[in-house]
């Protein structure tokens, strides 16, 4: 026990100390310049970031920019060194940072720039204060891929994608006969949490038109149950063999890179696997991009359609203020972010390079991923959503656990919609206290084809 409990502290210690050696402070580097530290929670950009920043730091004699990704863990690294005051002065935004003022809002020139500049819906507001914290860069389409040379390997037809998660089932069936134990039908990485929010919530929500956190605007309130269906599709793909193993430690870069070798016949993929099917894992034999399938056939909102990616926020206790603005601006600059189109690490939410409008033309599935499909759902997982103080496993978790170990789903849904909600009703008193409108959260007149 007591070897647990040092274990846990020096843990602590040790993340404390990454924060403090991290984070910002610096008024001017050894080089007489400003220094601007930047975290990035996408690591897909680093081989482009990396040469415009170089581009930045040789083109400017007073300011010095320092970008480090911090993909693993960000949500926490960020919110300790925000406590600590040790934040850098830009960083990925995470929306609670917002609502304890650790995120300055953008003033009202850059506000109105960046309407005019990005799609609507793209500009963060928390609905804590209604004003302007950050721009959601990507325009993040959720997909359907397919490897084409699988289907025909497997006397499949590599023009016709599965239009139903039953399809699903059954063309996963004979990949996976066929394929002899190399070749499995689907690819389900659940090694990583996020991936249950892609592969069983998202997909969900093209059918129920729920928001993916599991909270529901109209209702007011966490409900977890339009998720079973997904649930059972998964469940059916374990049970019939047809997913690479093994589902509990299978992570998504090793997913997409089996897929890319032709043992894997289908997966979910996102905008941002463009850079990575054509020039990270380059698939081998040919391969296809389509709507995700639906769970009646019928195309309910057939595109995922989020805004994410990178969406930076300046630190409201940065000491280089002038610099940190200037920064902030060359981030969000057209050069900079059709320099990343370019390299096929959109589609963006800027207007000019957005949707298929701008696509690279040698990489293969980029307007694929572009062209949304109507009608479509908003998925917006960097909008503001309870700051809650869960008590047990997290939703991915459970969700992860009752697939891999075949849980009962409808006791695990239950026991999830009564924490949230007992969690919820614990954060709306404290709300009350401090002054804040509990039920901001409540929007009967939520239209889930427009997002908030």
């Amino acid at each position: 026990m007591k070897k647990r409990i040092f274990a846990a502290l020096l843990s602590a210690v040790m993340l404390m100390s990454m924060v403090m050696l991290s984070g910002c402070g610096e008024k001017g580097a050894s080089n007489g310049k400003t220094k601007i530290t930047i975290w990035s929670s996408d690591r897909s950009e680093m081989d482009i970031r990396e040469k415009q920043i170089a581009e930045f730091n040789a083109a400017h004699d007073d300011i010095e920019i320092v970008y480090e990704v911090k993909s693993d863990g960000y949500a926490d690294l960020i919110k300790v060194a925000c406590e600590s005051n040790t934040a850098p002065d830009i960083f990925s935004y995470v929306p609670a940072l917002a609502k304890n003022g650790y995120a300055k809002p953008l003033d009202k020139e850059l506000t109105k720039k960046f309407e005019e500049e990005f799609l609507p819906g793209a500009i963060r507001r928390p609905s804590l204060d209604g004003k302007a914290y950050a721009v959601a860069l990507k325009d993040v389409g959720h997909k359907f891929v397919w490897n084409k040379t699988v289907f025909e390997k497997a006397g499949l037809d590599p023009e016709n994608p599965p239009k139903t998660w039953e399809e699903v089932r059954d063309y996963a069936k004979t990949i996976t006969q066929k394929g002899k134990g190399v070749t499995y039908g689907f690819a389900l990485p659940l090694k990583q949490s996020a991936f249950v929010t892609y592969y069983i919530m998202n997909p969900s929500a093209v059918d129920a038109n729920y928001n993916c956190s599991g909270f529901d605007p109209v209702k007011g309130k966490y409900s977890f149950d339009c998720y079973k269906p997904m649930l059972e599709v998964m469940r059916d793909l374990k049970k019939d063999g047809s997913l690479f193993p093994t589902p509990g430690t299978l992570d998504n870069d090793t997913a997409r890179a089996q897929f890319a070798e032709g043992n894997v016949g289908m997966m979910i993929g996102a905008g941002w696997d463009v850079g990575v099917f054509n020039d990270q894992f380059p698939v081998k034999g040919d391969w296809g991009v389509t709507d995700l399938p639906s769970l009646d056939g019928e195309v309910d909102g057939g595109y995922i359609f989020g805004y994410g990616g990178n969406a930076f926020c300046m630190n409201a206790k940065s000491e280089n203020e002038e610099a940190q603005r200037i920064v902030y601006e060359w981030l969000h600059s057209e050069e900079i972010l059709t320099e990343l189109s370019e390299a096929g690490k959109g589609p963006f939410t800027m207007k000019s390079i957005s949707g298929d409008k701008y696509v690279p033309a040698d990489k293969k599935g980029a307007k694929e991923f572009a062209t949304r499909t109507e009608p479509y759902v908003i998925m917006d997982s960097l909008q503001e959503v309870p700051d809650i103080k869960l008590e047990g496993d997290t939703v991915d978790k459970v969700f992860a656990d009752a697939i891999i170990s075949d849980l009962d789903f409808d006791k695990c849904i239950k026991d999830l919609n009564k924490r949230y909600n007992s969690a919820f009703d614990k954060f709306k008193a404290d709300e009350k206290k401090e002054g804040r409108d509990p039920d901001r959260f409540h929007m009967p007149d939520y239209d889930y084809s427009k997002g908030y």
